[in-house]
C-alpha cells in the first residue's frame, strides 16, 4: 500500500472490479474517458489480467479513504510507461459521487505522482485530458504545463472536443511545494 495524506493507494484484485465497472459506467464520467463502450465486468477482468497483471508499463491502484480504508473511492494509476525514456501518463477516477471534491483526488494525484517520480524513477509524466472536464484546472494547478492542443479529438453528446496534452518533468516536480509531502509504503 501506498500512502498519501488522506488517500491510500492499494492492490487492484479481482473482488474489487465490479465496483470499477460501476464506476467506469457512471455517466457523469465516462464522458471523460477514452473507452466510449459501456464496460461489462468480462471487460474489466480481460483489462485487469492483461494490463495490471502481466504488463509491466502499467501501475495502477484503488483509492482509499483514510478515514474509511475499506471503501473504494476510485482508481489511479501511471500508464504506457517506459523504460528507457522514463515516461509515463496517468490516469484518476473519484467514482464514489460522495468523495469528489473533496481534496481526495487531488491528494490521490499527488501520491501517484510522487511515487513515479520518486520510486519509479520517472523522468516526465503526461496525461491527456478532454476540454469537457474541469479537473485540467487542478492538473494544471498542481504544475502540469499545457504542450498541446488536439483539435476535434472526441466525440461525445453530440458534438467533437478538444483534447490537452500536459506534462510535469522531473524538475519541475522537484521544484513543487507538495513534493515532499508525506508519502510512502507501509
Amino acid at each position: 500500500m501506498i500512502y498519501g495524506k488522506d488517500i491510500i493507494l492499494g492492490a487492484i484484485e479481482k473482488h474489487h472490479l465490479p465496483i470499477m465497472v460501476e464506476y467506469r459506467n457512471d455517466p457523469e464520467l465516462r464522458k471523460y474517458f477514452r473507452e466510449y463502450r459501456l464496460l461489462t465486468l468480462e471487460h474489466q477482468t480481460r483489462w485487469w489480467e492483461e494490463k495490471v497483471l502481466k504488463d509491466p508499463s502499467w501501475e495502477y491502484f484503488v483509492i482509499y479513504p483514510k478515514s474509511n480504508p475499506d471503501h473504494i473511492i476510485g482508481m489511479t494509476g501511471l500508464t504506457y510507461m517506459h523504460q528507457v525514456n522514463r515516461n509515463g501518463e496517468f490516469a484518476i477516477v473519484i467514482g464514489d459521487k460522495n468523495y469528489r471534491s473533496k481534496g481526495l483526488g487531488k491528494d490521490a494525484l499527488k501520491t501517484i505522482i510522487r511515487y513515479g517520480f520518486k520510486e519509479l524513477n520517472l523522468h516526465r509524466i503526461d496525461c491527456e485530458v478532454w476540454e469537457n472536464n474541469s479537473s485540467i484546472e487542478l492538473y494544471r494547478k498542481l504544475g502540469f504545463i499545457d504542450e498541446g492542443r488536439l483539435r476535434d479529438r472526441y466525440y461525445w453528446g453530440g458534438k467533437f472536443w478538444d483534447s490537452y496534452i500536459l506534462s510535469m518533468l522531473r524538475q519541475e516536480f522537484d521544484d513543487k511545494e507538495w513534493a515532499n509531502e508525506e508519502f510512502g509504503r507501509k
